[in-house]
């Protein structure tokens, strides 16, 4: 009996680590890749239907997926461009939905290799986020990664951090498992050959 009520007492007080949230992200209908997000963040799913087009006729934006605590200044997003198939391309795309936005950019970790069965180019670094208000533009410095992934044949992944560094420091392994959680739908890949 005492064993019984020491166990109790130990998980009263330790508490459960939590289960992640997983989503199912999908191309024109068909299941790609699917991720996971810590319990208790928000998570937004935008689908490209629900997205405003792009100016000068453009195909509508793809389905977006973002994620955030409810404590800490933060954004990660998750989206693929199925216009795009390798990584200068992604970086290239990227760094045009960006320039007007940040300043400085430094990267400090570059990495390539294949996780989870799908090509992946990393990038790490630092930049200065210009945050415009009423007829004043601020500069605050960020912490940023971008992840690259192919989890088909079309198409490629992209997974966007930029966070405050307390923001950074605070939920750096939360992050490092959603990003790791990103698995191909092997039904998914199959549809595109």
């Amino acid at each position: 009996m005492r064993w019984i009520l020491g166990l109790l007492m130990v998980l009263l007080f330790t508490g459960s680590t939590p289960v992640a949230q997983s989503f199912l992200y999908e191309l024109d209908g068909k299941p790609l890749f699917s991720m996971s997000h810590p319990l208790g963040w928000s998570v937004v799913v935008e689908r490209s239907e629900e997205l405003a087009a792009k100016p000068d006729g453009h195909a509508l934006m793809p389905t977006l997926i973002t994620a955030r605590p409810s404590v800490g200044q933060l954004w990660y997003g998750i989206w693929v461009c199925d216009k795009i198939d390798d990584f200068d391309d992604a970086q290239h795309y990227l760094a045009s939905l960006t320039e007007h936005v940040f300043d400085n950019v430094t990267p400090s970790k570059f990495e390539t290799g294949v996780y989870n069965g799908m090509d992946v180019r990393y990038y790490e670094g630092t930049a200065v986020y210009l945050r415009s208000e009423a007829n004043a533009t601020h500069r605050e410095n960020v912490d940023f990664f971008a992840a690259f992934f192919k989890p088909g044949d079309k198409g490629m992944g992209i997974a966007l951090y930029v966070g405050l560094p307390s923001a950074t420091e605070r939920y750096r392994d939360a992050l490092a498992q959603s990003l790791q959680s990103i698995r191909p739908v092997v039904a998914a890949v199959r549809s595109y050959e």
